[in-house]
């Protein structure tokens, strides 16, 4: 692949999106970010948006950066669990926007609230889960066939929330696929630092293929080869990049082993039928394809950035990673990107966590535009 540089003309207008001191105090809440000349730029009141730069990449793609400020009566407050309240979950479905926060207070205090938000009419609906989802920090929204479900990583009894009334109802749906197309239905396990497995499923056959991957995060379908990004988030967080040209020559499991592999914490050590494009100390967010090529968010060495593989030379070439991972874009903000959701027209919806106490918020990745959501 070849080397993407930045058009730099539009450097003194890029240095945006100043995430730690958006709210940093009272009387500037709403600042987002600055330019070289320490020119202030904000984000007015009802969600106007603001176009704070635009990337050219010497193959001609454009992304315009956009900020957008949403008034939802969020709270982040201080706790006694000694972590601050957080969005748990984001999903996208149709025009409304949702989000999953904890608020709770105390172990004994629990508070959990559903936000749902319209863009285009700027309206939004309130439900409050109470206690009914105690203490359950792996709860999560998931979107199939355009219906919103309410899950969790344990054995929980999943539900339905109906996107009209937000009323819940008990469901026994499976959960959905991690990727799916005609040919292959992928689905993964995830067991932390015991490691991990993507498991590939043939449609018209039946049989599943295994291969290692621990934190996997998303697949993108480039050139008729399926690209695997992986991140394991554990006391040093690593990422990888993989692909994988044609599943039918992964390691062939069977149904026990299947079995071994998500009931027990043991993840697949079978790499072969896959190439290792990139291994390192960073942390992926994301990896969309767009005009033909493949990027990722990620951060590393406390910088987020947008960056693309690239051959390494070949006396540098090894085989923990055979590719580097170049930097087309910088980020002058502190981001912290979670995937949430990729919707059906390959949008990228991210959670963006950050660690000021009043800050929140969400990314979308559509078409050429990055649009940044604060939760005010």
């Amino acid at each position: 692949m070849k080397k993407l540089y930045l058009n730099w003309s539009f450097a003194s207008f890029l240095i945006i999106i100043g995430i730690q001191c958006m709210i940093g105090c009272e009387s500037n809440k709403n600042e987002l970010y600055h330019d070289d000349t320490n020119k202030k730029f904000t984000v007015p009141e009802g969600g106007a948006q603001e176009k704070a730069g635009e990337i050219t990449l010497s193959n001609g793609s454009r992304f315009s950066i956009i900020a957008k400020s949403i008034d939802l009566p969020i709270q982040f407050v201080e706790t006694e669990r000694h972590y601050k309240s957080r969005i748990l979950s984001i999903a996208k479905v149709n025009e409304f926007f949702f989000i999953l926060s904890d608020e709770s207070k105390s172990f004994d205090q629990l508070k959990h609230v559903l936000y749902a938000y319209n863009e285009e009419s700027e309206i939004f609906r309130i439900i409050d889960l109470g206690n009914i989802f105690t203490n359950d920090y792996a709860l999560h929204l998931e979107v199939e066939d355009d219906k919103l479900y309410l899950r969790s990583k344990g054995k929980r009894q999943p539900y339905r929330i109906d996107i009209k009334s937000l009323a819940i109802h008990e469901s026994d749906e499976p959960a959905k696929a991690f990727y799916e197309d005609k040919d292959f239905t992928i689905t993964t396990k995830d067991h932390g630092e015991w490691g991990g497995t993507a498991f590939f499923k043939h449609k018209r056959t039946g049989t599943l293929y295994e291969v290692e991957s621990s934190g996997p995060i998303v697949v993108n379908k480039l050139d008729n080869a399926y690209i695997l990004s992986s991140t394991l988030r554990h006391m040093r967080t690593t990422s990888a990049i993989i692909r994988i040209s044609d599943p039918q020559k992964l390691f062939k499991t069977d149904e026990f082993r299947h079995r071994l592999l998500t009931q027990h914490r043991i993840g697949s050590s079978h790499r072969e039928g896959s190439e290792k494009l990139f291994s390192g100390d960073i942390d992926i967010g994301t990896s969309f394809v767009r005009d033909n090529t493949l990027y990722h968010l990620y951060e590393e060495d406390g910088v987020t950035k947008i960056g693309v593989l690239e051959k390494k030379e070949s006396d540098n070439i090894d085989n923990y990673s055979p590719y580097s991972l170049t930097p087309v874009y910088l980020f002058t903000s502190n981001i912290n990107a979670r995937l949430a959701q990729v919707t059906k027209k390959d949008e990228h919806l991210l959670i963006n966590q950050s660690t000021h106490k009043s800050m929140g918020g969400m990314i979308l990745i559509k078409e050429e535009s990055i649009v940044f959501y604060y939760f005010k």
